[in-house]
């Protein structure tokens, strides 16, 4: 498995990656192979900038999947021109390496738009997610 390094630039996936953090991804996984919830890398071609965005389902678009930033309302807009690069397995973040796991959570707080950054309602704070896991 060769892995390749890409820098987040962007809060679009913020809290889970910030700008900074640089992403191990696995070049070798084929669309075919993602399940849902997992930090896929794409560009456009004749851009520069690299995205790393969560991959919801396999839509009927020319790229074929579907996916969205954490931190966007919006979901993306792919074009014939989109080139996949691969899956996003860990994060270093300074000195640690962490493996991209809770890839469910992550997913389902994305799909309705309940991140940091996005307007939340006001039970919907750590204190009460805490309490909903632990019971």
């Amino acid at each position: 498995m060769e892995l390749k390094p890409y820098e987040m630039k962007l809060l679009s996936m913020a809290p889970c990656l910030l700008p900074g953090d640089i992403l191990l991804v696995d070049a070798e996984r084929t669309k075919g192979s993602l399940r849902k919830g997992e930090i896929v890398v794409y560009r456009e071609a004749g851009e520069g900038l690299s995205k790393a965005h969560r991959f919801f389902a396999f839509d009927d678009s020319a790229f074929g999947l579907s996916t969205k930033g954490d931190r966007n309302i919006q979901w993306d807009e792919h074009t014939d021109h989109t080139v996949f690069q691969g899956v996003a397995l860990y994060r270093l973040r300074g000195r640690q390496k962490t493996k991209l796991k809770f890839r469910w959570i992550y997913m389902v707080l994305s799909y309705f738009n309940l991140f940091p950054g996005q307007r939340l309602p006001s039970w919907c704070n750590r204190t009460n997610f805490l309490r909903w896991f632990r019971s």
